[in-house]
């Protein structure tokens, strides 16, 4: 079996960056995080002994569900919350909570006298088990409250739609995790594509972006939490603030212009600066797991017309709709999932949502820019709860291009069964990203 060889990157600092490599084909599998000793899940481990000497490394991380990068994301939280010592504040909003690591890390660092609050979606949440990661954490973090100050007590709360939005709406599909403090690092913020689930580790290629020490930041984001922790309609829904160059954005977004289309709308083909793009011309690199709906055919068309124009693209995806892959048409794509079995079921699928443009743009002729996020490309996503950023710091642009170019040079390949490969349906998706 032939398999995306996917490097993730621990540390990525401003200044000289590191790019991925376009290492060859890997055929190693999945890691799973296993030890007989949780040294992310002590009340008087890692936070206590080693905290204080600690910085969080800050900057762009990408996992690889096929090899032993697999985890590199989650171990990456679970050792700030490990770091987080009493006293401290840990917000996270997450579409999904799947993880009996993750209950440990929380629960651990609510008895050593952190505030730990958590998001999720309800729908989610009751479907899981009385055993199962969310009542698990929920009843933990229920003990011991009497005693707190109001501000630091710990709870986990659903949203059983947008938490943030119109009631009836959307759902909670954010992916962020704030620190007040981890190690000697404040206002840590950590945002991007991935859930708090071992699923996310196992199963999906994401991405996660950490900043540090960003006050105007983190407190923004603090601010989005604490709105989506009362569940009721907050005008304006759609928000956004910068902070040198990383300007964070949230939804819901309905009645605006669309995003992606905007960007595509600033973007020129020719006429490139040296040292930028590609052959001349302007490079765009997409990584979207779902394009969907009215929206999706609209940002396919903004994708169309930048290739006819001369763009030099590249698509990597999940799910698309025949409609979107109509309208892209002779646009350059790969489908990044794999179906080892070839029952039609993706086992891997690609989870990252981002565009990267390096060339002309806004009218200059030699810009680098990306958005991430939680967001899919549908139209469900503007009713939601998404978050994400516009960044123009040039090394984390860089490494964006770079990871999906390695996708698209190294699709995993899925068995073959009856002359078909995996379908363009994804079986993890629920009705809301079909709809328009």
């Amino acid at each position: 079996m032939l398999v995306g060889a996917l490097v993730g990157l621990p540390l990525l600092l401003s200044g000289a960056v590191a790019v991925p490599s376009q290492a060859a084909p890997s055929a190693t599998t999945a890691s799973v995080e296993v030890s007989s000793v949780d040294r992310y899940a002590s009340a008087s481990g890692p936070s206590r002994q080693r905290a204080g000497g600690y910085t969080v490394p800050q900057g762009l991380l990408f996992n690889n569900p096929l090899n032993d990068r697999s985890h590199v994301i989650n171990k990456h939280i679970r050792e700030a919350i490990a770091r987080t010592p009493a006293g401290e504040r840990i917000r996270m909003i997450t579409w999904n909570f799947k993880s009996e690591l993750f209950v440990r890390s929380l629960r651990a660092a609510h008895q050593r006298g952190v505030s730990v609050r958590v998001i999720m979606s309800g729908g989610l949440a009751a479907q899981q088990q009385p055993d199962g990661s969310y009542r698990t954490l929920k009843r933990a973090l229920a003990v011991g409250n009497k005693s707190r100050k109001a501000g630091m007590r710990s709870w986990f709360r659903v949203c059983n739609n947008s938490c943030r939005g119109k009631a009836g709406t959307g759902i909670v599909h954010s992916k962020f995790f704030l620190f007040s403090k981890v190690g000697k690092s404040r206002h840590v913020v950590m945002q991007g594509s991935g859930n708090l689930t071992e699923s996310a580790a196992n199963n999906q290629w994401d991405d996660l972006i950490t900043l540090a020490g960003r006050e105007k930041t983190y407190r923004g984001y603090e601010r989005i939490f604490t709105q989506a922790s009362r569940d009721k309609l907050h005008r304006p829904t759609f928000d956004t603030f910068a902070e040198g160059d990383y300007r964070s954005w949230f939804y819901p977004r309905l009645g605006r212009s669309d995003q992606v289309v905007d960007m595509l709308g600033k973007t020129r083909c020719k006429n490139v600066r040296k040292g930028f793009g590609i052959n001349g011309r302007t490079q765009i690199r997409i990584m979207q797991s779902v394009f969907n709906g009215l929206r999706g055919e609209a940002v396919a068309r903004a994708i169309r017309q930048k290739y006819n124009a001369g763009c030099n693209i590249r698509i990597n995806y999940s799910v698309m709709t025949p409609n979107v892959r109509d309208i892209l048409g002779p646009v350059p794509r790969r489908h990044i999932v794999q179906d080892p079995d070839g029952d039609g079921v993706y086992d891997r699928y690609l989870h990252i949502k981002s565009i990267a443009i390096s060339g002309n743009y806004g009218g200059s002729r030699g810009d680098r820019i990306v958005l991430n996020g939680s967001a899919n490309w549908s139209g469900s996503s503007l009713k939601s709860d998404e978050q994400g950023m516009i960044i123009t710091r040039d090394g984390i642009v860089r490494q964006y291009i770079s990871w999906a170019n390695t996708l698209f040079a190294n699709p995993p390949v899925s068995r073959v069964v009856a002359g078909r490969t995996a379908t363009d349906v994804d079986p993890y998706a629920k009705a809301w990203l079909l709809t328009q």
